[in-house]
């Protein structure tokens, strides 16, 4: 049986975390809304621009997770759920008879 854990990062791919906390996240790579490598202008834009506006939305549709992070790792914007860390009630958005 294998053991649950982070997964081993392979050589020559070196990342760095601007929050010790987040190499413990979900990472996946933004290819529907971000497809190609950013410029380190636009880079320093969408962080900023896309979680605030992304996480608004999130909150405004009661999905399962607080919001969402970004990270740039080697030109490549990444998005980070982040998911719940105690229950809180939601609006219904489907009313049961």
């Amino acid at each position: 049986m294998t053991q649950a854990g982070p997964i081993p990062v392979p050589p020559g791919f070196n990342v760095e975390w601007g929050d010790p906390q987040d190499e413990r996240m979900f990472w996946m790579q933004g290819r529907m809304h971000l497809p190609n490598a950013l410029t380190p202008l636009d880079a320093t834009m969408v962080q900023a621009s896309f979680a605030v506006g992304a996480s608004q939305q999130i909150e405004q549709m009661s999905m399962p997770i607080t919001g969402l992070r970004t990270a740039v790792q080697d030109g490549y914007a990444y998005l980070g759920p982040t998911p719940f860390m105690a229950r809180r009630r939601r609006p219904r958005l489907v009313s049961r008879r």
